[in-house]
């Protein structure tokens, strides 16, 4: 009676953790990479592909300045073209970085005269290959640690100012972001 309690519980528990195996390995895995200072230069997502092997899908290279704060973020897909392998009769996908389609990129400028920051957003016009004028701009300057001293949006051609002094907490940023 123990030993077939005890078997179906080792049975039961090794089925638990072969299914625990299978979901984890389903997950897609990222490959980050540092420069000396410990800020991420470039983040690349591979996610189970064709075949079982995982596959780079998109990639993000980040760019900073001589002072290490940040100007850049540059966000691009991989669209693989796929040639058939005589050997093996199975179609490989070719990850050359000529296959890499750019998506948006952010910019983030500073005025170190008036302590302006001005963030940028441009998205990739697939007709012309290149970044087209900004989509959306944020412009602001912080008056110390926890106040704006001065915020607007321009979306398109449209210029919102949203205030003049603003305090800074969670709720506010949570409003900042879903815009």
């Amino acid at each position: 009676m123990k030993t077939s309690i005890l078997r179906i519980v080792c049975t039961a528990f090794t089925i638990i953790m072969m299914n625990a195996v299978a979901v984890k390995a389903q997950e897609p895995c990222y490959d980050t990479k540092w420069n000396e200072e410990g800020r991420v230069v470039s983040k690349t997502m591979y996610a189970p592909g064709d075949f079982g092997f995982y596959e780079p899908k998109w990639t993000v290279n980040y760019t900073y300045d001589e002072n290490g704060d940040f100007l850049e973020k540059e966000v691009s897909v991989w669209q693989p073209k796929y040639e058939l392998n005589e050997k093996t009769g199975r179609w490989v996908s070719d990850y050359d970085e000529a296959n890499r389609t750019p998506k948006y990129c952010f910019i983030q400028k500073r005025d170190s005269v008036n302590n302006f920051v001005t963030e940028e957003l441009f998205v990739w016009n697939i007709k012309e290959k290149a970044y087209g004028s900004p989509v959306e701009t944020m412009t602001y300057r912080l008056k110390d640690s926890n106040h704006f001293n001065y915020l607007a949006f321009r979306k398109g051609k449209e210029y919102v100012k949203i205030t003049d002094s603003l305090n800074l907490d969670k709720d506010i940023l949570a409003r900042l972001v879903n815009k």
